[in-house]
């Protein structure tokens, strides 16, 4: 088939394109001439114009038949971002050996985690959940309204709170079955006892004070 010009050669709507059989025209400037590549072969350098590419609409990674991956270029780390990252949050994958990975939102954001199940913690290995800081821990349910809820004090001799919504009560039910209630008048129910001094009570009842 005779060359054409770019103007006369046929328009496709869609290809799917090989990435190592399939080949690309380019004209190479340093000799004047018009080369070929795979697709395989564009390398979108940092230190040209065209480090940065831009997509209209769905970026599909894989070939759909194995996993898809997206890394950085070398030992740099992998940002995620919106708006080119003004007025956004970022997911940031640490470059290197033992490496975190950090979730951060924009100002007041928070990160909603929407799944029936959060497992936190390495295979087989004790889990720690703790704040950021000197902040208390708390645990409660929807958002803290009509919800009881369980409060870890930061410091120094911290309290730990556990407060009832409502008439609620803080059950504590044994693998055979039995509840011990703080709350109720049942056998198993812990009532409120008025504090005794028990060391001013001997000495009045031996000294006759």
């Amino acid at each position: 088939m005779p060359d054409r010009k770019i103007s006369e050669l046929d328009l496709l709507a869609q290809i799917d394109v090989d990435a190592n059989a399939d080949f690309l025209p380019i004209a190479d400037v340093s000799s004047s001439e018009t080369k070929k590549l795979t697709p395989a072969a564009i390398v979108f350098s940092a230190l040209g114009s065209l480090s940065t590419l831009s997509v209209g609409g769905t970026l599909f990674i894989g070939s759909g038949s194995a996993a898809g991956q997206l890394t950085s270029n070398s030992t740099q780390d992998l940002l995620l971002t919106t708006n080119s990252g003004t007025n956004s949050g970022t997911v940031r994958i640490v470059q290197g050996v033992n490496g975190n990975i950090e979730l951060a939102p924009n100002g007041t954001g928070d990160v909603y985690l929407t799944s029936d199940t959060v497992r936190i913690g390495d295979s087989n290995a004790n889990a720690t959940l703790t704040t950021n800081g000197t902040g208390d821990l708390i645990l409660n349910t929807n958002s803290g309204t009509n919800s009881g809820s369980v409060r870890i004090y930061d410091g120094v001799n911290g309290n730990i709170d556990i407060t009832t919504n409502g008439t609620g009560v803080v059950n504590i039910v044994a693998a055979s079955g039995a509840t011990v209630s703080a709350q109720g008048t049942s056998a198993n129910s812990i009532t409120t006892k008025q504090y005794v001094d028990i060391q001013s009570l001997v000495a009045g009842i031996v000294f006759g004070v």
